[in-house]
């Protein structure tokens, strides 16, 4: 595991830095405008240390960009099943139902980083899970 996220940093991370065309924030980072207007970070901690989610927001519903937080649908039915490279386990899954829970009731517009197509969508609760609804679909 370790050698993979190595492996990882190098390949993806280190390049953008060494080009200085990254930036180190922290974890509530606004990126533009504020919180509820604008784009901002948000802890997601349990994948992968300073784990975080997108939320974006101008003048019309909440989007949620998840990223690592959620690789498969799934996670929507089993977020307690760990993914391979968690590094937390437990807090992934806390975290996956968190976010869930929070787009289910927010209505929010998705955005998961390793669904198929486009991705874009919106959970929908189901029961004590949950289902995707892909915008389209």
């Amino acid at each position: 595991g370790e050698a993979l996220h190595v492996e990882a940093f190098q390949d993806s991370i280190v390049p953008v830095m060494e080009a200085g065309r990254g930036q180190l924030v922290d974890e509530d980072f606004v990126a533009h405008g504020s919180i509820g207007n604008g784009v901002w970070l948000e802890p997601a901690f349990g994948h992968s240390p300073g784990c975080c989610t997108i939320g974006a927001q101008a003048g019309g519903p909440p989007a949620l960009f998840w990223g690592d937080v959620i690789h498969h649908p799934v996670q929507l039915i089993r977020f307690d099943l760990p993914f391979a490279f968690d590094a937390d386990p437990a807090a992934a899954s806390l975290t996956r139902q968190r976010t869930l829970a929070r787009a289910a009731d927010a209505q929010m517009l998705c955005f998961p980083a390793h669904f198929r197509r486009t991705s874009a969508g919106h959970v929908l609760r189901d029961g004590d899970a949950y289902r995707y609804r892909f915008i389209g679909a």
